[in-house]
């Protein structure tokens, strides 16, 4: 992402870029904001397990407990990544392993020790609006099960567990999704609702994720970014 930006930045003209990043992708924003800052006029993370994900934490637990549990749980997320990859021209290298550990709460301690620009102070507060000229945004959500037709909400159903009754989209929890200033943290969505995922299924009394962007992106605006 960072040499994207740079290209980006090279072949536009542009001198800034506003930069959104869903779920782990936040984690890539945040990075590239702190290694570019005078580069970058925004961030806005959707869904990003800032403070680590319980999910993340019981599979991290179950594979270092059991290297033959892990070996295998591994060889299957490698595998659903590179069949996204494939599907969308991805040319990175998968790796599970590195990905559940960067965010389980543990790895995300030690990311946000190492950037922690926007991150609240507290456990469900607010963080800094602007650091290094760099304005934070995030928002999330609050729903697991939200579409009878999606079969993805069957899944976030059993990785909801992992939350113990705290309120969650199925991945992230609500507070685990507070960076910079929280636009909202409870939109009637699950994780993958928030990007319009999957076909578009979502709750049809629920607030629609694309109104959701172009609000976004008309504040950003607005604001002369």
């Amino acid at each position: 992402l960072l040499t994207q930006v740079k290209t980006i930045l090279a072949i536009s003209g542009a001198q800034k870029v506003n930069l959104i990043g869903h779920s782990h992708g936040g984690h890539s924003v945040r990075y590239v904001a702190a290694m570019l800052p005078a580069q970058v006029a925004s961030i806005s993370t959707v869904g990003t397990p800032a403070q680590g994900s319980p999910v993340d934490d019981l599979i991290l637990s179950a594979g270092e407990s059991s290297p033959a549990f892990g070996s295998v749980a591994y060889v299957v997320l490698n595998a659903a990544n590179d069949l996204l990859k494939l599907l969308t021209g991805d040319k990175t290298t998968s790796n599970a392993k590195a990905s559940i550990y960067s965010l389980s709460a543990r790895g995300s301690a030690e990311f946000t020790q190492r950037f922690p620009q926007g991150m609240p102070t507290t456990a469900c507060g607010q963080g800094a609006a602007v650091v290094n000229g760099v304005r934070y945004y995030s928002w999330g959500s609050t729903s697991v099960r939200t579409n009878i037709l999606d079969p993805i909400d069957i899944l976030f159903s059993i990785t909801s567990l992992a939350f113990k009754g705290a309120a969650n989209d199925g991945m992230v929890g609500k507070c685990s999704s507070h960076v910079g200033v929280v636009i909202r943290d409870d939109y009637k969505m699950n994780h993958f609702d928030q990007v319009n995922q999957f076909f578009g299924l979502r709750d049809i009394f629920g607030t629609d994720p694309l109104s959701v962007f172009r609000q976004q992106g008309n504040r950003l605006k607005n604001a002369g970014l």
